[in-house]
């Protein structure tokens, strides 16, 4: 066992096979490891997708593992899994890998359908991206107009400090985040329009750009990043955009019931103001993403207060949670990925959604 502290749940009937996912994209002829469960014990039936495979771009090497659950509570599982890479038409970038968790919200209904069709008019939109200069070219365009929208965004903040060193240089890189966060957006509310529908899904995005080792952040509502440099401590870098977080990260406590509330998703609400981040991806360095359920479940409650350009105030509150930090523990692989989703589904209440990239090369 990879963590001995933590005790592998025995399902009565477990029954595994591989094949095409329903929850993920994933690069062309990658199949998953589908398994089937029932715990007499609690009474409930899991179906997960765990998947595992290394990723080869400009020289570095990524490893990759992930799953996603209907975390025994809920059918059907209203998550759904991105990583895809792409082939950028851009002189300076020329390649890119995406992945991403959506989270449908079920209590808005069709949650599965959303989180699908997000998903899917991302990869779309990336895919023609990858075929058409003109298309990059148009996104280029954009940037000026872009950033001025956000320095006039700063300037009605009222912002103490001068407006050029707190507001955000709009960089092809974000552009091309900003771009596919719309395109999410759209889909759900077109498909909402079409249907005469409710659903909505929150969403964690990164881009990594293996030309430059950085990479991009997109977020909307309570899926979640971390970030653990090589050899340091791991850290959340969003904050859930719904009332509890909100009021904790302004020092005020929330009441019960308030962590339900997103006030930020994808199919309604204004993202531009989603969180976005650029940072390295150097050599040892994990990225995790995952949904509420899965954090949860796992006992994470780091964040808190933040300063008024977004920097957390207290950084070590912003600590990933020792269960959480123990995923980070060993190496990526199919079982790897078997035994998270394990451990997540030992207290899970919701559904179960994960992705974890870890730089090699």
């Amino acid at each position: 066992m990879v963590n001995e502290a933590w005790e592998v749940p025995k399902p009565a009937i477990e029954k595994r096979s591989v094949g095409n996912p329903e929850r993920m994209i994933l690069p062309l002829g990658l199949q998953a490891e589908i398994s089937e469960k029932h715990d007499s014990q609690k009474g409930h039936d899991f179906t997960t997708e765990t998947v595992a495979f290394q990723v080869d771009l400009k020289g570095r090497r990524y490893s990759i593992e992930a799953g996603t659950s209907n975390g025994g509570r809920k059918k059907p599982d209203e998550d759904f899994v991105c990583i895809k890479t792409y082939n950028l038409p851009g002189s300076d970038l020329t390649s890119l890998l995406w992945v991403g968790v959506k989270d449908g919200m079920g209590g808005m209904g069709s949650g599965d359908q959303a989180s699908a069709h997000a998903a899917r008019a991302a990869d779309e939109y990336l895919t023609r991206l990858s075929q058409s200069q003109d298309l990059w070219n148009q996104l280029k365009d954009k940037i000026p107009a872009e950033q001025a929208r956000v320095n006039l965004a700063h300037k009605q903040k009222g912002l103490s400090e001068p407006v050029e060193e707190v507001t955000e240089e709009v960089t092809i890189e974000l552009m091309l985040m900003k771009e596919v966060m719309e395109i999410q957006n759209r889909a759900v509310f077109e498909f909402n329009q079409r249907q005469a529908a409710t659903s909505g899904a929150t969403t964690v995005d990164v881009f990594i750009f293996p030309d430059t080792d950085f990479l991009v952040e997109g977020h909307a509502g309570d899926s979640r990043y971390y970030h653990q440099k090589s050899g340091q401590r791991p850290r959340r870098s969003t904050i859930d955009h719904n009332m509890a977080e909100s009021l904790r990260a302004a020092g005020e406590e929330a009441a019960p019931g308030q962590s339900s509330q997103v006030y930020r998703s994808l199919g309604g609400g204004d993202l531009r103001l989603f969180t976005r981040l650029a940072r390295p991806m150097d050599i040892g360095d994990n990225a995790l993403l995952n949904c509420d359920g899965f954090a949860d479940s796992l006992g994470d409650k780091s964040g808190g207060q933040l300063n008024r350009s977004g920097e957390p105030l207290h950084p070590n509150e912003w600590q990933m949670s020792d269960s959480m930090a123990k995923i980070l523990n060993a190496p990526p692989s199919e079982d790897h990925a078997q035994w998270v989703m394990q451990q997540a589904q030992t207290a899970a209440t919701d559904n179960l959604s994960f992705v974890r990239v870890l730089r090699t090369k």
